[in-house]
């Protein structure tokens, strides 16, 4: 009886290694690998050609580090680290980083810090869509283009005091228009760049002056605009 329940349990143990076991195998085939590490609690993978990520659950932070551009990715194909958006509190993006993709980081609602390295020149379509507790971005000077929807749903775009006469800035970047905005309007000295789509539908537009420190007019910036008339266009652009 004894022997009987020894071997018992051996078996019941050698099932249990194998079970454990079996995840990291599987794991270890997958295009973007990830490495979980029961310990420290990170989480880490690929998310460009030359770009890694990671992600400490303990402390919230995710990292992309490497060089170059990082991948794009949609509502029905999500970021690596969209599993483990419940952490992530704080974004940090290298200085060798030189793009942030498309619906990156949408619906990471805990995350309160972005901090954006100095050559990233693209934050692209619906990057920080529904970041809801998303209050503070630092955005450098490298960037040229803002996609659409780049910031919709953060707390930057629901904040009224975000709106200055009826358009949404954050920091040096013109976001979006309000489509009841009508009449002539001046977009603001030291705005560096417009976003895409950043005045669609405002019908009642009559007349658009752009100050010279801006550098670039995102795709559509003005589409069905059908009232305007007069738009004034530096040299900078």
């Amino acid at each position: 009886m004894r022997k009987t329940l020894k071997r018992t349990l051996a078996i019941l143990l050698a099932v249990v290694m194998i079970g454990g076991a079996a995840p990291a195998a599987g794991l270890a085939g997958l295009g973007d690998w990830l490495s979980v590490t029961a310990a420290a609690k990170n989480y880490f993978g690929t998310c460009g050609e030359n770009l890694t990520w990671s992600l400490d659950t303990d402390t919230g932070e995710l990292v992309i580090s490497g060089t170059g551009e990082m991948n794009n990715y949609s509502s029905s194909s999500s970021a690596p680290w969209y599993l483990y958006r419940s952490y992530i509190k704080t974004l940090t993006i290298g200085n060798s980083v030189t793009s942030i993709g498309g619906w990156s980081f949408y619906n990471c609602t805990r995350l309160t810090s972005v901090t954006i390295g100095n050559n990233v020149t693209r934050i692209g379509q619906s990057a920080f869509y529904n970041c809801t507790g998303l209050t503070s971005v630092t955005i450098p000077d490298s960037v040229t283009r803002i996609g659409n929807g780049a910031f919709f749903g953060t707390a930057y775009y629901n904040n009224a005091y975000n709106w200055t006469d009826g358009v949404l800035y954050i920091g040096k970047y013109l976001i979006e228009a309000k489509y009841s905005l009508s009449g002539a309007y001046t977009i603001k000295e030291s705005t560096l760049c417009i976003a895409d789509d950043a005045f669609y539908s405002c019908e009642g537009l009559t007349s658009v002056t752009i100050g010279n420190s801006v550098t670039r007019i995102g795709q559509s910036a003005f589409y069905n605009c059908t009232g305007l008339t007069s738009v004034t266009i530096p040299d900078s652009v």
